[in-house]
């Protein structure tokens, strides 16, 4: 028999496994109330995550899924739309004998000719959009360089296809102009050269699109594929920044009738540059060429003009739109001297000292409405302008000793705005400077006016061949002016009577003291004699017998003309109508009563009112009788009809 001794170590061994076999089983059973805490917290946050999505889409107003995104659950039961697109147009193909026959001459060109369209072929019309299609979800701008040149001298040559050779030309101002949707306003900017390197130009730009109210909106900007234009709308959209940017948007390569709106902007500022230096010359009797200091506010006034003054079909004014109303302001001419008061700043004049001052007038800020004055140390803003008389307001040395551009308006100045006039701006000394004489202003004091009741009068009566008497005579809606023969006559006339000569009197009067007023503003010279008066003839002028008017004539002249019988009761005839005007027989053709014809003068009546014969009739066509047919012929009229409305 044997026997098994158990020593120490092996019971400590066995002790040491059954403890490790605990351990398992219970971190097992850990494990699994750990896993199954975990399933029912998923459980549970996943059920609260379909509930709220469950409230999401059970709210009436949908909501935002950039500020509350949820999961887009496609449902595949709903189809799929499309936006229809137009097509390109099928040429269509004709049988054997129309192609032989085409083949023969190509006239006219056919689209399903290949030879046609590539000879003959033509671009797409560029046509003006309605409909959806016009519809501008996103405001847009529009920017497009021009060239304002001119000839030194010589005879610029045109080459084929119209070009000119820019070596030919003298002197050429780049010219950026800009034009927006929103309330269809236009900037133009006089740069030196073409590209982004114009830094305050894009400055400006952004700060005009901030005036307008497009600050922080997503705009378009729109231009040709030009590298240089392209490298200015970049530029602006990344000075504008902001939450929704700036998309840029290219027109067709060659194809300029695709940006048309801006091609028509910029035909509008050239026209008006054109006009305004012309205006400019003749006023200061001097050149105004492209290198004179006052071109690139003659450039920008412009543009303003048009935004300001130009209305559009809508009724209103780009700046209406803009601000919300009319401008009340006032406006100068360009480039004449104004006088101004000193802004009040803290380096205002003191008390004793002036505060006016004088310089050249250049426009209007379209921000602030202020004054924008050009002197000889930079141009300056202001609030308040009052005009100079006549013979200083035009100095051409003013113009030239002028300085300061839109990009730097004070030479020296870092920035681009101009600033607010100051006294340490002001000239050290008074210089007499010298104005171009302007032409004297016609008198524009009005004569002795002959009234309706100077024609009226039998014993004038009207002038033949006056369009102004013929508008008298005929009550024409508008008023035409007596010939110089009329007025002499009509005056020789009526100066017969007391009346008149005062009323020719008073006149004399005027015309003399305004006279003397233009000369003394001549200082003395008799340039400017006021159109001279028609003399007053020594004998009266007898009217003419071939348009001699009386009562008598004018009622014979009525009594002659037998009226149309209406079937309507007699009534008492009314007193008899006063006699009117005579009307040469040109007037009335087929009338055949001599060189003049009597019309007479009678009250409105009423349809149902007789005449002074007892009769309803008008005219010497048979009217036509509302309400009742004629009787038959011998028929006896029926005293219990109704009155009837004739018609003629």
């Amino acid at each position: 028999m044997s026997c098994h001794t158990v020593s120490p170590d092996d019971s400590i061994h066995a002790n040491s496994v059954d403890t490790v076999r605990n351990y398992e089983v219970v971190a097992k059973e850990v494990t699994v109330l750990d896993n199954s805490k975990k399933v029912e917290d998923i459980k549970d946050r996943e059920s609260e995550t379909r509930e709220t999505q469950e409230e999401i889409l059970s709210q009436e107003e949908p909501t935002c899924r950039v500020c509350d995104p949820i999961d887009e659950e496609i449902d595949e039961e709903v189809e799929e739309e499309a936006e229809a697109q137009r097509p390109l147009r099928d040429p269509g193909m004709p049988n054997k004998n129309e192609i032989l026959e085409h083949n023969l001459t190509h006239i006219p060109p056919r689209p399903w000719c290949p030879h046609c369209v590539r000879g003959k072929g033509k671009d797409s019309p560029s046509l003006r959009l309605t409909g959806q299609y016009a519809e501008n979800l996103v405001p847009r701008i529009r920017l497009d360089y021009c060239f304002l040149t001119e000839n030194d001298g010589g005879e610029i040559e045109e080459h084929d296809g119209g070009n000119i050779d820019e070596a030919q030309i003298g002197s050429k101002q780049t010219v950026l102009v800009m034009q927006e949707s929103e309330c269809r306003s236009v900037w133009a900017y006089a740069v030196d050269r073409k590209g982004a390197s114009e830094e305050w130009a894009i400055h400006q730009i952004c700060e005009d699109l901030e005036t307008v109210g497009l600050k922080d909106d997503r705009i378009i900007a729109k231009e040709d594929q030009e590298p240089s234009i392209v490298d200015v709308a970049r530029e602006i959209a990344r000075h504008r920044g902001g939450r929704f940017g700036t998309a840029i948007d290219n027109s067709r390569v060659g194809d300029s009738d695709s940006n048309g709106t801006i091609e028509r902007a910029i035909q509008d500022v050239q026209g008006q540059c054109r006009t305004m230096r012309s205006a400019l010359e003749e006023r200061t009797k001097t050149k105004i060429g492209l290198n004179s200091p006052v071109t690139p506010w003659l450039i920008r006034h412009a543009a303003y003009l048009i935004t300001r003054c130009r209305v559009r079909p809508t009724g209103r004014t780009a700046f209406q739109v803009m601000k919300g109303r009319k401008s009340n302001g006032k406006l100068a001419e360009f480039g004449e001297m104004v006088h101004f008061l000193i802004p009040k700043t803290k380096d205002m004049p003191g008390k004793f000292e002036d505060r006016w001052s004088e310089g050249i007038w250049l426009g209007c800020d379209m921000r602030s409405g202020e004054h924008m004055i050009g002197m000889d140390s930079g141009v300056f803003r202001v609030s308040t302008v009052r005009a100079k008389t006549l013979d200083t307001k035009w100095s051409p040395d003013k113009l030239a000793s002028m300085t300061g551009t839109p990009s730097q308006p004070v030479p020296g100045q870092a920035y681009n705005r101009s600033p607010a006039f100051t006294r340490r701006f002001g000239p050290e000394s008074r210089e007499q400077a010298e104005y171009a004489p302007q032409e004297p202003i016609p008198s524009t004091v009005r004569s002795w006016k002959i009234y309706k009741s100077d024609i009226e009068n039998t014993d004038i009566g009207p002038t033949p061949g006056c369009p102004g008497c013929r508008a008298i005579i005929t009550d024409a809606p508008t008023k035409q002016p007596h010939t110089v023969e009329c007025r002499i006559r009509v005056q020789g006339l009526i100066a017969e009577t007391e009346e008149g000569k005062l009323r020719i009197g008073r006149s004399d009067t005027r015309r003399s003291a305004a006279q003397s007023e233009q000369t003394s503003r001549q200082g003395g010279g008799d340039e400017s004699a006021a159109p001279p008066i028609p003399t007053i003839p020594t004998t009266p002028t007898p009217a003419r017998p071939d348009v001699q008017n009386t009562y008598q004539q004018a009622v014979a002249a009525a009594k002659s003309a037998t009226p149309l019988r209406v079937h309507n009761p007699p009534a008492p005839a009314p007193p008899t109508a006063p006699a009117s005007r005579l009307l040469p027989s040109a007037a009335l053709p087929g009338v055949p009563m001599g060189p003049a014809t009597a019309i007479p003068r009678v009250p409105k009546r009423k349809a149902d009112e007789p005449t002074e014969d007892g009769s309803r009739g008008i005219g010497e066509n048979p009217p036509q009788v509302r309400g009742h047919k004629r009787g038959a012929e011998g028929e006896a009229d029926d005293p219990k009809r109704p009155t009837v409305t004739v018609v003629r």
